[in-house]
């Protein structure tokens, strides 16, 4: 009988967006009461673009340039991307550094492009002093100079303000997880509504955040989008991935949202919920009927071709019913690629 139930609200949960790829996904999120959001290309749209870039060491903009993207052409990440177009030095033995950038070789010296404390902690310079900038940022060093500052900037997901509101009108507690700035992801955190941020979180912190909500007895769902977040995701007790996000984020997944709407995390909460609903109603419909018929039938006071009736239409019941959970409504419902 769940059976039924369950593959029903899995094609809705298709056609909806929502893809689970593992068999638990549908019973976890029956007790999800909390959800955590990476930012970058999770709540906001992860395409990036250039607004300045500040030098502050002896190469000229251009060839700071050109120095960002020989390192970042080894990188997927939504920032990474901004650099891909762009002409790029030869550098070589470039390491990805989860969470916190890239370095490399060039012209004899370690190089390094990244958050700011990555950078910092691997140059010997003495770091440029801070500035008003609110927004995303990444800075570029030698081991022995810093080199440039540059600042990004990326949109909010239209419906990312909406899904926060549902959430939170369900009762369902929200938090953001992010490598970025402090100051520019509060700002994020404030405009969406979110309860409670945190910034220049390293991936282990992001688990250590992750470890504090189960251990005060928190239900967590892990929504990213980047390789860095596969840590945290793994410390979850269920993990979604956004459709753009890596291949191995996706695989490691316990579902990926693949049109990238985040209003369909609420749908998949509800679905899940009347899953459960549906299957009891299941359960409850099969063992009255067997309750009532299988001792008339015993009895011999049905003949067996009425007996044999009986049970085909309990059965039909019970698929009728579970097929209510594949409907999905004109408002939520979106076409997918290739469906």
């Amino acid at each position: 009988m769940p059976c039924n139930a369950i593959t029903a609200a899995t094609l809705r949960l298709r056609r909806l967006g929502f893809l689970p790829t593992r068999g638990h996904t549908l019973e976890t999120l029956q007790s999800i009461d909390t959800v955590v959001f990476d930012k970058t290309g999770t709540l906001t749209r992860g395409e990036l673009s250039l607004t300045d870039v500040h030098t502050c060491g002896p190469l000229d903009e251009d060839t700071c340039l050109q120095l960002a993207a020989g390192l970042e052409k080894h990188s997927e990440h939504p920032i990474a991307r901004v650099f891909h177009d762009r002409k790029a030095a030869v550098v070589s033995d470039v390491s990805n550094h989860l969470g916190g950038g890239l370095s490399g070789r060039y012209q004899g010296d370690s190089v390094f492009i990244g958050h700011r404390a990555f950078v910092e902690s691997h140059t010997r310079a003495t770091a440029p002093a801070t500035n008003a900038h609110a927004g995303m940022e990444i800075w570029l060093a030698t081991d022995t100079a810093w080199l440039a500052r540059f600042e990004l900037d990326d949109q909010i997901r239209d419906d990312a303000r909406s899904a926060v509101a549902a959430l939170h009108e369900a009762g369902i507690h929200t938090m953001l997880l992010s490598g970025d700035r402090s100051r520019h992801v509060q700002q994020v955190a404030e405009a969406l509504g979110i309860e409670h941020a945190v910034g220049e979180a390293s991936p282990e912190r992001k688990l250590e955040e992750l470890e504090a909500l189960k251990s005060a007895g928190r239900q967590v769902m892990m929504v990213g989008d980047g390789l860095n977040d596969l840590p945290s995701m793994a410390g979850a007790g269920l993990s979604v991935a956004m459709g753009t996000a890596a291949d191995l984020t996706q695989l490691k997944a316990d579902a990926v949202l693949l049109n990238g709407q985040l209003m369909q995390l609420m749908e998949a909460l509800k679905t899940s919920a009347s899953t459960r609903r549906i299957i009891r109603q299941n359960m409850v419909w099969a063992f009255g009927y067997n309750l009532l018929a299988l001792p008339v039938a015993a009895a011999g006071l049905v003949p067996p071709w009425l007996a044999a009736i009986g049970m085909s239409l309990s059965s039909l019941v019970v698929v009728l019913n579970a097929l209510r959970l594949s409907r999905t409504s004109g408002s939520h419902s979106q076409p997918l690629p290739g469906g």
